[in-house]
């Protein structure tokens, strides 16, 4: 369980320091405000469509699958970011985080509702 908050710690601190760039990094590319828009809720999107799918799918299959898999989306998500110099990229990073924090939240909830440490 501390290990768990341990990465937990780690990927907030992450994301709250670079969240607020990604739209100036969009400005940078020629970004319009309205694609800066569609750019920042693509993150957010993910987690409104697909939560209870998610949910769903993480009650069948291993929750530490689930755990590893948000983990590897979110250092995909970093190097993605990385390689990004075109707008599609850059979209395709934030959809690419917004699953691995969906991931990381909905396996979370799901391990933490079944640990006995309660």
């Amino acid at each position: 369980m501390k290990l768990l908050a341990f990465v937990y710690f780690l990927f907030f601190l992450r994301h709250s320091i670079l969240f607020p760039f990604i739209p100036l990094y969009a400005t940078n590319l020629g970004a319009t405000p309205f694609f800066i828009g569609i750019i920042v809720s693509g993150f957010s999107a993910l987690v409104l469509f697909l939560s209870f799918p998610l949910g769903i799918l993480s009650d069948r299959i291993k929750t530490k699958f689930i755990l590893l898999s948000g983990v590897f989306a979110n250092i995909a998500y970093s190097a993605i970011l990385l390689i990004s110099k075109k707008m599609w990229i850059l979209i395709v990073a934030q959809l690419v985080g917004g699953l691995g924090f969906l991931t990381m939240i909905v396996g979370t909830q799901v391990y933490i509702s079944s640990s006995k440490d309660k």
